[in-house]
This record gives structure tokens, sequence and C-alpha cells, in this order.
């Protein structure tokens, strides 16, 4: 594949103060395997924005709607995604009624009981007894238990 470059020798900066790429860039097209190159290396400097990077590129080169391929350069940049990148918002459930709703202390109650049957020797058998007096939600259930 050939590629033309220019580069443009006359101008109104002829009696400015900048340097001669400055004043005469070479001119780059803008579907190129060499323009993207040249774009990428200009980035990869600063990972600047899209106007700091244009500014790069345009001291020595001047690209037909390179404002174009510089945002396209910035959105494939890997690390410029990941430091612009939104956080997620994190979905909550509802509560429940009963964590939600004012009700008096021990409305809901119950009596829980939890035997410990422990033999340390073979003569001596331990047996302890837990009884635990407990608010319990509206929505608990005693089919799991046998007392």
């Amino acid at each position: 594949m050939k590629m033309d470059l220019y580069k443009i020798r006359r101008g109104r900066l002829e009696f400015c103060n900048l340097s001669i790429d400055e004043k005469h860039p070479l001119i780059l097209p803008k579907n190129s395997w060499l323009t993207t190159l040249i774009v990428r290396r200009e980035h990869k400097v600063m990972h600047g924005g899209t106007a700091s990077t244009l500014a790069q590129v345009r001291s020595n080169y001047w690209i037909p709607k390179g404002r174009q391929i510089v945002k396209k350069v910035i959105r494939n940049c890997f690390i410029c995604r990941k430091y612009l990148a939104k956080p997620i918002d994190q979905l909550t459930s509802p509560l429940p009624s009963d964590r939600i709703n004012q009700t008096l202390a021990f409305s809901v109650r119950g009596l829980i009981s939890l035997d410990l049957s422990t033999s340390i020797t073979s003569r001596a058998a331990k047996s302890i007894s837990f009884y635990l007096l407990a608010e319990l939600p509206e929505h608990f259930t005693w089919n799991w238990c046998l007392i």
C-alpha cells in the first residue's frame, strides 16, 4: 500500500517565530496505520484528553479530521478507560416489614430451649440446659423446634 505524505512549504506563518515543523507540518492521511501509531504514541506520553493529545500531534503533523482519530485512540486506551470508568450503583433489596415497622418491645416473644448432653467418662455424664427468652420476628415459625 502506497502512502502519499505531503508537506506544504508556503503559508501564512512564513514570518512567525515557530520551528519549521510547526510552520509547515507534515500532512498525514486520516485512515492510515501510521497516523494511528503517531496519535497513540503522543497520547501515551501523558494520557491526556482529546485537546492535549491533539495539540501534541499538531505540533509536527496535520491530520484531516484529527479530532475524530484522537477520540478513537482515547476510547481504545485501556488505562484511560480504567480511570474514566463510572462506578456501578449497588442494587439493594427492600427491608422486610418487621425491620421497618415499629412495635412494642417483646410484642412477639418465645422461649428457646437448648439441651446439650455430653459424656466425659463412661461413668459420669453431664447434661446442660439453656433457656433463652428472646424477641422473635413476626415471620418466625416453630415447626423446626422440638420442645
